[in-house]
């Protein structure tokens, strides 16, 4: 009885860690539209081409947003610009939720939990 507890308990731990992103959006095969490196703001904000809205939390909003304080920052900025110099496709996976750190300060923007290029 005891191996099934731990089993049920495992499960649900599981299922919970699934189901806190279920807000997010996913693009995939998007070209990167602009890019604007950081400001006041301390974050890096990308839209992609055609997308008018990045992400049901930010209606009319295309921007995603990056706070410097993100964990792998450079290296997604870095992305980034590669990708929107090279014209390189790129799927994004927004956060579901407003952007951390400073990036609020002129307007709600999503925030950014993956980008990467398809394979």
């Amino acid at each position: 009885m005891k191996r099934t507890t731990n089993s049920v308990k495992v499960a649900l731990a599981f299922s919970l860690l699934m189901t806190v992103n279920t807000r997010a959006t996913t693009w995939t095969n998007q070209q990167i539209a602009a890019i604007l490196p950081p400001d006041s703001r301390n974050c890096v904000m990308f839209t992609l081409v055609g997308v008018s809205t990045a992400d049901p939390i930010v209606n009319q909003v295309p921007w995603i947003a990056i706070p410097a304080e993100q964990t792998g920052f450079s290296q997604v900025y870095a992305f980034l610009l590669w990708a929107k110099a090279s014209g390189t496709l790129v799927n994004v996976i927004t956060s579901g939720a407003l952007a951390g750190g400073t990036c609020t300060a002129g307007g709600n923007v999503v925030g950014l939990t993956q980008v990467y290029a398809p394979m």
